[in-house]
């Protein structure tokens, strides 16, 4: 018939190795559970990243567009001689400067000063007139142009920093998430030997105390 002792160290040693078991399987579920939470995290940090990725598309796409028509337009300038050359010998001026004569001849007429001095000055400054306003013309235009084609290139460059500040914040996040994921799993690998080790070090100590 066994003793005391080894009853009670029997019995104390089952609740032991009962004990480690159901603590290991509680660890590893409690671990299993957090590596799908970490997952699930990662997959919705995957998710908006590329949601965010996707709707600054366009705008990286509209300032890459910018920067071709912006690289035309700071090559397009103006050459004073060939301009006036092509404007003198356009129909433009020939129109303009042909109705303004004769509206400064009608109005000189009806004055009394048709054949004087000053006459002829305006008569002679028509020309330089039309052509520095058309000049001037076609300068603005060119320079809105640069302007509207440098405002893409700044929607792009916009699109651009936001698109590096979410995929930066995206790789932290997921790295920190990687990490949590691993260490969960980790643990959970790892419960059981923990949990055998716990119960050798305990049942030593009991043994000792017989």
């Amino acid at each position: 018939m066994p003793d005391m002792k080894t009853g009670v160290s029997s019995a104390l040693g089952g609740v032991q190795v009962g004990g480690a078991v159901a603590g290991a399987e509680a660890a590893k579920k409690a671990a299993k559970l957090e590596a799908e939470a970490a997952q699930k995290a990662l997959d919705l940090q995957r998710e908006t990243r590329d949601i965010s990725l996707a709707n600054l598309k366009p705008f990286l796409q509209t300032g890459t567009a910018g920067l071709a028509g912006l690289t035309e337009a700071a090559n397009q300038q103006l050459d004073p001689a060939k301009f006036y050359g092509d404007y003198f010998n356009s129909q433009e001026y020939g129109q303009l400067n042909d109705q303004a004569q004769r509206n400064l001849l009608a109005t000189r007429e009806a004055t009394g000063g048709l054949r004087t001095t000053s006459s002829a000055n305006l008569l002679g400054s028509i020309a330089p007139q039309l052509a520095q306003s058309a000049f001037a013309r076609q300068q603005a235009l060119q320079d809105a142009n640069y302007n509207r084609q440098m405002g893409l290139v700044n929607v792009g460059l916009n699109a651009a920093g936001g698109s590096n500040a979410a995929a930066g914040n995206a790789a932290n996040s997921m790295s920190n998430l990687l990490l949590q994921q691993g260490q969960a799993k980790a643990g959970g690998a790892a419960a059981p030997y923990q949990a055998a080790s716990g119960l050798f070090s305990n049942l030593s100590q009991f043994a000792g105390l017989f």
